[in-house]
Parts: C-alpha cells; structure tokens; sequence
C-alpha cells in the first residue's frame, strides 16, 4: 500500500507526527520525514479499510495491520507494501491462515483454519514459479494483497 508522497512542499523538511485528509474522504494520522509518509502511522481509505504500522516512503514496511469493515484481517510483517514474512490473515467468513508470506501470496509453511466445524490443516504452499510442489487450491489460489494509493 502507498499513501502519496507530494503532500508538502518539495524543500519543506517535516519531522513531526501529521494528521491530513485526502480525496474521497481517505486520511493518515502519523509521521513524516521530508515531506513523506515514514514512520508509524494509521491510514484509512475511502472504503474504511485500516493500515497500523510503520510505513517507509508511503508503503508498509514491518510490523503491521489491516482491517477492514467487512471482517477482513492481516496482522503480521510487511515488505514494500505487502505481505512478507509471518502473518495472519483472516477472511470475512472466518477461515484463516497463520504462516508465511512472500511478496503478497502465502508461501512456506503455514496453519489453514476453516470457520465450518472448526476444521483445520497444515499447509505447505508454494509459488507456482516454485520448484517445490503446488499446495492444494485454497493455498495457490491465495489472493495477492497489494493497494497502491496515490493522492
């Protein structure tokens, strides 16, 4: 995800902690350095989906959560704007999964937990540009969490 980086002046040097509201009712309350969205902070877009974290050149870089007002949920660490390392994230309907992440898909081992009956299973889930065997559909067809906003 990147928030917009032209929010102040070009030569203006900000070290401060910011609130600003942008296009479509979407706003960040957090840090700037020079003029940039860096350091920790809380956006939330126009559709109330909720980023809490730290954010380098207006993308999430580490530790960091996604909500949104539809029951969507991410906790864990981030690299350039997406999902890397270990997360969790859990869907709308209830399922979940806990494991690794690489550049926005789930890949590495893994906890998948279903919302109907409490069912579950260990997950080994690879890249399909992967050498490694493909997991099963839920796994490789995983949903590539990316937004890219511009103001």
């Amino acid at each position: 995800m990147r928030i917009g980086t032209s929010l102040l002046p070009a030569k203006r040097r900000v070290d401060s902690n910011f609130f600003s509201t942008f296009a479509a009712g979407a706003h960040y309350a957090g840090e700037f350095l020079n003029g940039r969205v860096t350091g920790a902070g809380v956006y939330t877009n126009a559709m109330g989906e909720t980023f809490d974290g730290n954010f380098v050149e207006g993308l999430l870089d580490g530790k960091a959560k996604m909500s949104s007002v539809l029951g969507e949920a991410y906790d864990g660490n981030w690299e350039r704007g997406e999902y890397h390392g270990e997360g969790k994230l859990k869907s709308r309907r209830g399922d979940s999964y806990d494991g690794a992440w690489h550049r926005g898909e789930r890949h590495g081992k893994g906890f998948e937990r279903y919302s109907n009956a409490n069912q579950f299973r260990q997950a080994d889930c690879f890249l399909a540009s992967s050498s490694g065997p493909m997991a099963p559909a839920m796994c490789s067809n995983a949903p590539k969490y990316l937004v890219t906003i511009f103001f």
